[in-house]
């Protein structure tokens, strides 16, 4: 059968379209859609590096941070002493507290462990002023012990001094010896309830005390 001119052409043209749908369909659909997942892939693999690269930082920050903070503790920690040694730390009280009061007494309780510390309740009673019991506290922040006060109580207490009256006295006009006019003193009785901590471990044994004055040097608890 014989095609017309017209015929032909659109034969022609039906075929081109069917190569070009062939072809997309089979060849370049298949490599767009590859193409799409390769994109979506980058941008997940990117997103992932960033976050990666992010929590590197904040590693990195951490581990700065952990640094410093063990270099801080490892400052911290090398001035306090290992093992609670009663004998410095009775001098050191003794020493401290009575120079701003009077009637001075010490209870020291029962090393405990608290963590890798190791701490002693020491209850302290004593009479002084207001402004001794400043100082103690203020010997205290400044001590070479770890000391920390759980609690302080001071009661006012008065007692009664004599003072002499202004008044003229005149012996020849009496035998009774010149009037004395009662005075309050007030005082502070005072209760400090102190924690010192220390290292936990072994006093050394080399430890030496520069308050011992004979041959030999004390050490450990002389409460036990």
């Amino acid at each position: 059968m014989n095609m017309t001119k017209r015929e032909k052409t659109l034969v022609f043209f039906v075929l081109i379209l069917a190569v070009v749908g062939a072809y997309y369909l089979l060849f370049l659909k298949p490599y767009l859609e590859d193409m799409s997942d390769i994109l979506v892939e980058k941008a997940n693999k990117e997103i992932l590096v960033t976050t990666n690269d992010q929590q590197e930082q904040k590693v990195k920050l951490l581990e700065d941070d952990i640094a410093a903070l063990e270099t801080e503790l490892a400052d911290y920690s090398g001035g306090i002493s290992q093992g609670f040694d009663h004998p410095p730390v009775l001098v050191y009280l003794e020493e401290t507290v009575n120079e701003y009061a009077q009637k001075v007494m010490f209870y020291f309780d029962d090393v405990s462990e608290f963590g890798q510390m190791e701490v002693c309740p020491v209850t302290v009673t004593m009479s002084g002023t207001y402004e001794g019991m400043k100082s103690i506290l203020e010997a205290f922040s400044d001590s070479e012990y770890f000391i920390k006060v759980t609690s302080l109580s001071a009661v006012c207490s008065s007692t009664i001094q004599a003072a002499q009256t202004d008044e003229v006295y005149d012996p020849s006009q009496t035998e009774e010896p010149a009037p004395e006019i009662p005075v309050a003193s007030d005082t502070l009785d005072i209760t400090l309830t102190l924690e010192f901590y220390s290292m936990a471990g072994d006093i050394p044994e080399d430890k030496t005390y520069e308050f011992d004055d004979v041959s030999f040097q004390y050490g450990g608890d002389i409460f036990y």
